[in-house]
């Protein structure tokens, strides 16, 4: 019943679908470039694995190489995708935080994954 979601549009309502999703943000001519300041400490970061796809990542490094040679030359895909992620998340709005069922639910989950890796 759900059928897949469109994370590149973002669904329906959400304005970035009409800007070709996330992909979309990094097509075409950018105006000018801004330098992404936002300083993460490294306890709030965190290195996480997951499947992106192809094109995804090609935009991504595609977006990493144009920061660079504007003079960010020390720009990465990890500050990329927090740009990505900031950017994507504002044009979304407020998202309501998990219960916290889900997440202990989450880690337990977790936790049975790492004991089985073991």
């Amino acid at each position: 019943m759900g059928g897949k979601k469109d994370f590149n549009g973002l669904g329906h309502n959400s304005g970035l679908a009409s800007q070709g999703g996330f992909v979309g943000m990094f097509s075409g001519e950018q105006k000018e470039s801004t330098p992404i300041t936002t300083v993460i400490s490294q306890d709030d970061r965190k290195n996480v694995t997951f499947s992106i796809q192809l094109n995804m990542l090609e935009k991504v490094k595609d977006f990493c190489h144009l920061k660079r040679v504007n003079g960010e030359t020390q720009f990465t895909k990890g500050d990329a995708f927090d740009y990505i992620m900031r950017k994507g998340l504002e044009v979304i709005g407020e998202i309501p935080p998990r219960p916290e069922e889900v997440k202990l639910r989450e880690e337990s989950h977790k936790r049975g994954r790492k004991s089985n890796n073991t």
